[in-house]
């Protein structure tokens, strides 16, 4: 959970009659995600309440955690490296990435994988969402060659 935004009140010295708290909250399943949207309701309200306040708890529901099936996970990663060379194929550790292919994976398996944009030019070292960032090009031609490669080389 993070709150990347607290908003409210006009002078330091002054109680302000209304505080904006916005933020995201990611898990890596649905069913923690549920709990912890209960807890804080009942966390904000609570508290709310012992200090003759009100709280109003309006949490919208992001995407769905991405949770790769792991056959077709060793599938592609094998896959991969036949492709790129197994020095170019990483497992990288657990994420809290919010994605749309998520929903995909609710109804069909699915392999979601990170296609390294990184290089040495400027800006290709920034974090992804930053206004630095900028795509190493020679990704779009791997990116695009994996894909293929991935279709034309499906096994039955």
């Amino acid at each position: 959970m993070t709150f990347g935004k607290i908003s409210g009140g006009h002078a330091r010295n002054v109680i302000p009659n209304e505080v904006v708290l916005d933020g995201t909250l990611r898990t890596y399943d649905d069913s923690t995600a549920q709990s912890l949207r209960a807890a804080i309701v009942r966390i904000a309200e609570s508290t709310a309440q012992a200090m003759g306040a009100r709280a109003e708890v309006d949490i919208a529901v992001g995407y769905p955690a991405v949770v790769n099936n792991p056959e077709l996970t060793a599938k592609c990663k094998k896959k991969a490296q036949e492709l790129l060379g197994s020095e170019r194929v990483v497992d990288l550790p657990l994420r809290m990435t919010g994605e749309d292919f998520s929903y995909y994976q609710k109804v069909v398996p699915g392999c979601f994988y990170r296609l390294g944009t990184g290089g040495d030019g400027p800006g290709c070292r920034s974090g992804l969402h930053t206004a630095e960032f900028d795509i190493n090009e020679d990704a779009l031609q791997t990116g695009a060659e994996m894909m293929a490669w991935l279709a034309a080389t499906e096994e039955p």
